[in-house]
């Protein structure tokens, strides 16, 4: 789902890639004796799958005007407030 005023990038290159990675997985799965490396497929989907995540992370984050550290603090003061009332 896109937020309102984003457009899309498509880019089917990109999407063929991953195609070829989830490929060489199943093509392991189904016989690693023919095709010994296709566990490097997973490492592939995700290298390529953070590059197309990575920038919709930064639009919505500039989108939201909050830079990263804000919400990493915000989340790590809430998660330790949290910690200590079950504690204490």
């Amino acid at each position: 789902m896109l937020m309102s005023g984003m457009r899309s990038n498509f880019r089917k290159d990109i999407q063929a890639l991953r195609g070829v990675a989830v490929m060489a997985v199943v093509f392991f799965h189904v016989s690693p004796r023919v095709f010994p490396l296709g566990y490097l497929g997973v490492d592939v989907f995700f290298v390529i799958s953070g590059f197309v995540v990575t920038p919709l992370i930064l639009r919505i984050n500039h989108a939201n005007k909050e830079s990263l550290e804000t919400k990493k603090t915000s989340l790590f003061d809430n998660s330790f407030k949290i910690l200590c009332q079950k504690i204490f």
